[in-house]
């Protein structure tokens, strides 16, 4: 078997979780640039304009200094020299501490900028990570933190043991805590009919008492997929011959296989759920179901 949905869905999960928190740290890296320029962009601005006027002023003493030079002045040209020099010195450095500064303000804005990059990335890799996902199945699960599965998750991690063929046919598998008014209120799940909306069947679990049960009655559901959808006229032939023969035997795997349909559908979940127990049952039945899950598409 290969990788199932679940693992895409951990995937997808593990992908929005680093988005989150790569977005709660830019949120952090926004807020400390902001607040780490407001007390450094007044110096900037102030270093800024003192070297502007020290160029100013280094250029202009460099150019009556070539005047005296250019009038045989050689003291004052030199004077003015060293002045411009001293200047321009100090220019340099103003200049070099207000670049400083802009390179710290620069590193923790790119802080921020790759952090919102590497949340975009973490989402782009959750949504492949679900499109890979419904690749595998189509199926929508939902509803199911409030059963005794507890999540969705759980329920998509049982769907992956089966044969993935399966849910070609299945459009929703959605959990109910109460039955509609058309519904029987004894049903622990009901599978709907093909109708002109849509060639797809839909499944309601109703609340259990424990896991292993619900596990069975979700079998059961898909169970009636497996029998309307996938078995040959063939296949069916061969179950009624053998459901006859469990009749007459006096021989039924639970109370609720009160027909062939539903007798299948009990015997499928209990290969599912617990083939040793079907073995113990009838090895010609667990011997069908096991060619059953064998001739479902992959």
């Amino acid at each position: 078997m290969g990788i199932g949905k679940a693992h895409f869905i951990r995937e997808a999960e593990a992908a929005r979780r680093k988005a989150r928190e790569a977005k709660a740290e830019a949120k952090t890296a926004r807020r400390q640039y902001e607040e780490t320029a407001a007390g450094l962009q007044p110096r900037i601005d102030e270093l800024s304009r003192e070297a502007d006027e020290l160029a100013a002023k280094f250029k202009r003493l460099y150019e009556e200094s070539q005047e005296h030079y250019d009038a045989r002045e050689g003291g004052a040209a030199k004077e003015l020299a060293e002045e411009g020099h001293e200047a321009e010195d100090r220019c340099r450095r103003l200049n070099a501490e207000a670049n400083a500064l802009r390179r710290e303000l620069k590193g923790l804005y790119d802080r921020y900028e790759n952090l919102n990059r590497e949340a975009a990335r973490f989402e782009e890799d959750a949504e492949t990570a679900e499109e890979q996902g419904w690749l595998v199945r189509e199926t929508d699960v939902t509803g199911f933190g409030g059963s005794v599965a507890k999540s969705n998750f759980a329920v998509e991690e049982f769907l992956d043991t089966f044969p993935q063929g399966l849910f070609h046919k299945i459009e929703r598998i959605e959990y109910r805590a109460a039955h509609e008014e058309y519904e029987n209120e004894g049903a622990e799940g009901v599978t709907s009919r093909p109708n002109e909306f849509s060639r797809k069947r839909k499944i309601r679990i109703f609340p259990h008492d424990d896991e292993a049960h619900f596990k069975k009655t979700i079998s059961h559901e898909i169970g009636h997929v497996a029998f309307y959808e996938f078995l040959t006229w063939e296949e069916k032939d061969r179950w009624a011959a053998l459901a006859k023969k469990l009749a007459l035997a006096g021989k039924r795997i639970s109370g609720y296989a009160w027909n062939s349909n539903e007798h299948f559908c009990e015997c499928f979940s209990t290969f599912k759920v617990e083939p040793q127990v079907l073995k113990k049952f009838d090895e010609e039945v667990y011997t069908f179901m096991e060619d059953t899950f064998k001739s479902l598409p992959k």
